[in-house]
C-alpha cells in the first residue's frame, strides 16, 4: 500500500484523472486509509481533495495500516478501551509499538493482552537476564 501511495503523490492530478487504473488507485486507497473501505465520491472536485489528503498524510496513514498489519499481539478487549490519562486505544488498530509504550508507561498491563508483543517479550527477556 505504501508503494501505490508512493506512486499516486508522485503523479499530476490530471494525470491520474486521464488514466482510469490511477483513478481507481486514488479511489481505493483513500477509501482503504480514509473511509473504513466505503466508497468514496467520484466526482473531480472529491477526487482532487482525496489527492491533496494522501499527498498530506498518506504515506503515515499507509505505514500506520502496514504497523497494524504485522502486529503481534493480541488484545484481551474488543473495541476501545478507556485508559488513565485520557488515553483511549483500540483492540482493531494498536500496534506493537504503541502498546510497548503504554506497557513500559504502566498504562496497560500484561494482563490486558491474550498474547503480548513479540518485541515487549523479548525485552522483557533481556531484562530478567541483567537481573540474574
Amino acid at each position: 500500500m505504501i508503494e501505490s501511495v508512493n506512486k499516486i503523490v508522485n503523479l499530476e492530478f490530471k494525470s491520474i484523472i486521464k488514466d482510469g487504473r490511477n483513478t481507481m488507485l486514488l479511489l481505493g486507497l483513500y477509501s482503504k486509509l480514509y473511509l473504513n473501505g466505503q466508497a468514496p465520491k467520484t466526482c473531480e472536485a472529491q477526487m482532487l481533495k482525496y489527492y491533496n489528503q494522501l499527498k498530506t498524510d498518506g504515506i503515515m496513514k499507509a505505514e500506520l495500516q502496514q504497523e497494524i498489519k504485522e502486529r503481534t499481539l493480541t488484545p484481551n478487549w474488543v473495541g476501545h478501551k478507556h485508559l488513565k490519562g485520557g488515553h483511549i486505544v483500540s483492540s482493531i488498530t494498536i500496534t506493537d509499538k504503541q502498546a510497548v509504550l503504554l506497557l513500559d508507561k504502566k498504562i496497560l498491563k500484561d494482563s490486558d493482552f491474550k498474547t503480548l508483543p513479540e518485541s515487549y517479550n523479548s525485552k522483557s527477556a533481556k531484562k530478567k537476564e541483567v537481573k540474574k
